[in-house]
This record gives structure tokens, sequence and C-alpha cells, in this order.
């Protein structure tokens, strides 16, 4: 599936087009997802350590490889990158907000194919 913004074609190509897999995989990535999400954007917004932004950065990074939302890995790639070298405060703060815009837009989406992954599982 891929709807502009939200691409699932990975992940319906390794699950090999499994439904109750992708289901699986979907409710994981909505458990976990916003929430690592609210800590970035609270590390962010509170000037934590790099450290602890960058490691956040790279744990998103590595959620969106099979569920892929437009921009997001380049965002947090950016942010962890950013965070690594000890620059762009400012920058982040708007990067976040992007991604947190983002995501909401997806959110929708996702929920939606999570509920079309459900009922095909169920057949």
């Amino acid at each position: 599936m891929n709807s502009g913004i939200l691409d699932l074609s990975y992940l319906y190509e390794v699950s090999g087009d499994d439904p109750a897999y992708v289901y699986d995989i979907l409710c994981l990535f909505l458990e976990n997802v916003p929430l690592q999400l609210g800590k970035l954007e609270q590390y962010i917004r509170s000037e934590a350590e790099w450290s602890v932004i960058q490691k956040q950065a790279h744990a998103l990074k590595s959620s969106v490889l099979f569920v892929k939302i437009k921009g997001l890995y380049d965002g947090f790639y950016s942010l962890e990158m950013a965070a690594k070298q000890n620059t762009g405060r400012d920058m982040m703060v708007s990067k976040i907000d992007e991604i947190l815009a983002i995501f909401a837009e997806a959110l929708p989406l996702l929920h939606a194919e999570q509920e079309k992954c459900l009922q095909a599982s169920k057949k």
C-alpha cells in the first residue's frame, strides 16, 4: 500500500502479503512509535543532552524502515546527525514540529490499514 505519505509496500513484501503479519507489525508500531515520538519531542523541547536526543532519534529512524511515512526517516536522520554534532537546537524544534505534523496526517491511514488487515485476516 502506497498512499503518497504512507508506503507499506516493503512491509507487505516481507510479510508475503500476510494481513495477520502486517496487522501485528502495525499494532506494535502504533503502540510504540507515538510514545517514542513523544519522548523525542520532550527531549528536544527541554534541551536534553545531545546523546539522549541522538539515541531517541536513532531508535525512531529504525522504526520507520518497514512502516515508511514520507519524510520521517530523513527527519529522524537529520535530528540524529545534528545531535551527534552537538548543533542545531533551533532546527530540531522546527524539525520535530514537521515530523509531528506528518505523523498526525499518517495516523488515520495507519489505523485504516490496521483495520483492513484485521478484517482480511479473519476471512
